[in-house]
């Protein structure tokens, strides 16, 4: 595949490589130079190497492009970059006279453009002095003359047609450059000389370059801008006038004085005197300090302003004062004569028409030295102006009593918020009083106030909300702080945050809230006799009964104080159940001894410790007893299987003997029965049985034998008889139902509590006596055993299932 277009005209290949019909092959000594006619023998293998084989196709044009070559202008300090562009064509005949001119060991292609760049070199060397003087005045000669150099070279030389195409990068000039030219200027409004500096570029209109006339024309252009600029340009323009408003002018007043010069300005730059100060917009923060008679200390009037030049003229007449300090000099001068005779009150409540006299003022002075007051707010510095906008309070972290004594919350207040109109709290502003501190101070009366009132259960559990709708903690106070700022005051509150922070007493909750479900068991001996039972299951602390927030905060329990706690009054109440109603075998009885253990747990956790808590499972481990019993079932179970498993297994054999037999007498088929007793005879002759008495009495010893292990075997009967004597020897317990009725029922409860847990089923009791709440002994006409304190409650296994035994 060709890889450069010559390629195509001709090319290298191998000695296999035949001619086609418009490319021939053209053999050559690449030693000598000379065309071979015929291929070397086979047994001249040594020639055979030097033979090139080139095919050349005649009468094929080919193009290239992009080959260039770079002249050196050392005079011009520049280089003259020419691209060569070709058309070769090889005339017929001419096959065997290109391969002589281009064979090498480099490609044909390759070797044709190192002649071409040889050929523009050579010409160069001869003539590069004339080419590049006149190349610029005379180019299309200049370009012919080498093409047509190249061009008859190439036909003399590799005998091909050649035609070249030379372009370079020479810009022709179309314009005139003018300058740089600096001369001195004046402008209409100032006598001073003010330089400036030109230069450009002048079109050629009728396309031809006058090099003798360039000194006129740039005197003629200097002539005018110096016109131009007396007529029509300012200082201030001169110093800070754009390039896009003074240069369209220059341009259009050139123009009209040139166009009988046959030249029309193409570009145009004028380059001005650098300004002796600038023209950015003043933007300064001065204070003046005003002496009252009513204050000892000085006020403060904070002036911002923005002033921006106008006349850069009259600026430079008034002498170019520093600025800032002029502005400072002249508020000093202007706001004491203002403000004479002010009083405190009015420079809070009407300084508006005093600020407006002094901007007015100020205006004025600025007209004078050349410039513009854009912006003068001049404000008072004092304290209560910034009421005005929006500002905080803020009460840091503080302890609030609640209804219940020694029972603190800690709250966080931030409060923003702003007056709208001074005049609203003017009392407070005639006695110079600090409006934020009579602010802060009334937020916090009013929130120790509501505090008071408020239960520390609604403090930490409807803070935000309320279960029942209505408005949280929150919400109440931050309406009564609104309501209060907005009526004292008449601020207008933009927003109230409030943020509940720790206290002792509220991470003690937290942690206890935040725990995992708590496992207790115990181990319970009946009253009246019976095994041992282990109940065990889990509860939660759900939070602080409303009637047990004293205690709480009195006793600084764990988890694992209440847990020993409860399960010990749990465990002193249940020793008093008889195990038939300890040993529940139904859900219901389950639920009834679940509820009154809860019961009893609850209120035992709320007398001791404030706390709220919820039983979350119950169950009771099994007993000896049950697991004899589980034990007699199972075996009676599995006789009772075994045994319809031998009367269908033998029922199923009678019927397929019999169905056998009556098969076999059917067909008459004696035949299996004759090889039955066959195999009976050769037995006997095998030796393996002596006779046929001998068979007999061995038949009848096994099945003596079957009958013996049958009968050592406990029958369906005897298993019965045992899982009834097992369930009569069980004492019968009755005394504990009355109990756990009254205590599931009764109206009767721990004294002086009341139940929060969450099992619905649980009565709430409160039992009051004489006015009191009962201290006394709450379980009636039953001995209370306490426990030892030494005894050990054994704790449910992690492997111990967490839902109630059933």
């Amino acid at each position: 595949m060709a890889q450069h277009p010559l390629d195509n005209l001709i090319r290298k290949v191998d000695a296999k490589t035949p001619a086609t019909e418009d490319g021939q092959i053209v053999m050559i000594n690449r030693k000598t130079g000379a065309a071979l006619q015929k291929k070397p023998s086979s047994w001249q293998f040594w020639k055979q190497d030097e033979v090139g084989y080139y095919l050349v196709f005649s009468g094929v044009s080919v193009k290239q492009e992009g080959l260039t070559y770079d002249i050196d202008d050392f005079k011009n300090d520049r280089t003259i970059s020419l691209q060569i562009d070709y058309q070769a064509t090889c005339l017929p005949g001419n096959e065997e006279q290109v391969v002589r001119a281009l064979y090498d060991d480099s490609p044909p292609s390759v070797m044709l453009e190192n002649k071409i760049i040889s050929w523009v070199r050579a010409f160069m060397t001869r003539w590069q002095k004339e080419f590049l003087d006149e190349i610029i005045d005379n180019y299309p000669d200049k370009i012919e003359q080498l093409q047509n150099n190249m061009e008859q070279r190439a036909e003399r030389e590799i005998a091909l047609s050649i035609q070249f195409r030379l372009t370079s990068n020479i810009q022709l000039p179309e314009s005139l450059p003018i300058g740089p030219l600096e001369f001195p200027v004046q402008v209409t409004d100032c006598p001073n000389a003010l330089n400036c500096q030109v230069t450009g570029e002048l079109e050629v209109l009728d396309k031809k370059i006058a090099h003798n006339r360039r000194d006129k024309l740039e005197a003629l252009v200097k002539r005018e801008i110096q016109t131009y600029m007396a007529r029509r340009v300012t200082l201030h323009d001169y110093y800070f006038g754009s390039d896009e408003q003074l240069i369209p002018w220059a341009k259009k007043h050139l123009d009209e004085v040139l166009a009988s010069q046959g030249r029309k300005v193409e570009r145009l730059f004028l380059e001005r005197e650098k300004p002796p100060f600038n023209n950015d917009i003043l933007k300064v923060i001065k204070e003046v300090n005003y002496t009252m008679h009513e204050r000892s200390e000085p006020i403060t009037i904070v002036n911002t302003l923005q002033m921006e030049l106008q006349n850069a003229a009259q600026y430079v007449t008034a002498g170019a004062p520093k600025l800032e300090s002029w502005v400072q000099k002249e508020l000093d001068n202007i706001i004491p004569k203002v403000l004479f005779g002010t009083k405190y009150i009015d420079l809070l409540l009407s300084f508006k028409p005093r600020e407006a006299e002094i901007k007015n003022r100020m205006t004025a002075r600025a007209e004078s030295i050349g410039y513009s007051l854009w912006i003068l707010l001049s404000v008072p510095n004092l304290e209560p102006l910034e009421l005005l906008k929006n500002f905080d309070i803020d009460v840091p972290g503080t302890l609030f009593p609640t209804k219940i004594d020694q029972a603190e919350v800690k709250l966080e207040i931030s409060v923003t918020a702003r007056i709208q109109n001074l005049k609203d709290i003017e009392k407070y502003l005639n006695q110079q009083q600090d409006v934020k501190q009579l602010m802060k101070e009334a937020i916090l009366n009013e929130t120790r106030r509501f505090l008071r009132a408020v239960e520390p259960e609604d403090f930490y559990i409807r803070f935000s909300f309320s279960p029942d709708g209505e408005k949280g903690v929150e919400q109440k106070l931050i309406d009564l702080l609104t309501d209060k700022l907005s009526d004292e005051f008449k601020a207008t509150v933009i927003k109230v945050d409030l943020k509940r922070l720790n206290t002792e007493l509220a991470d003690r909750l937290r942690g206890l809230e935040a725990s995992l479900p708590c496992k207790f068991g115990f181990k319970v001996n009946p009253l009246t006799g019976g095994e041992q039972i282990t109940f065990f299951g889990k509860f939660q602390v759900d939070g602080v009964d409303p009637s047990g927030w004293y205690q709480f905060q009195k006793r600084k329990s764990s988890l694992e104080d209440i847990r020993d706690h409860i399960q010990e009054a749990a465990w002193q109440t249940l020793e008093t159940f008889s195990s038939e109603h300890l040993e529940f075998k139904w859900y219901e009885e389950q639920e009834s001894l679940k509820e009154a253990t809860a019961h009893i747990m609850q209120q035992s956790a709320t007398q001791a410790f404030g706390v709220a808590i919820r039983i979350l499972n119950f169950g009771r481990g099994i007993t000896e007893y049950e697991k004899k019993q589980g034990e007699l079932k199972r075996k009676l179970e599995q006789e009772k299987l075994l045994r319809l498993e031998r009367e269908l297994l033998n029922k199923q054999e009678r019927q397929t003997f019999d169905s056998e037999l009556k098969q076999l007498a059917k067909k008459s088929d004696k035949k299996r029965y004759e090889q039955l007793l066959q195999k009976r005879e050769e037995m006997i002759e095998d030796g393996l049985i002596d006779d046929a008495d001998e068979l007999a009495e061995l038949e009848a010893e096994i099945l003596d034998k079957n009958k013996k292990t049958e009968d050592d075997k406990p029958n369906e009967d005897e298993l019965l008889r045992e899982l009834n004597a097992l369930e009569n020897a069980r004492p019968k317990q009755t005394r504990s139902q009355e109990l756990l009725t009254r205590i599931t029922q009764n109206e009767k409860a721990l004294p002086g509590t009341t139940p929060t847990s969450k099992v619905e089923s649980l009565p709430k009791h409160e039992t009051v006596k004489d006015g009191q709440p009962q201290t006394e002994e709450y379980i009636e006409d039953v001995e209370v055993i306490r426990v030892n304190k030494s005894a050990q409650f054994p704790q449910p296994d992690d492997d111990e299932p967490d839902k109630p035994f059933k």
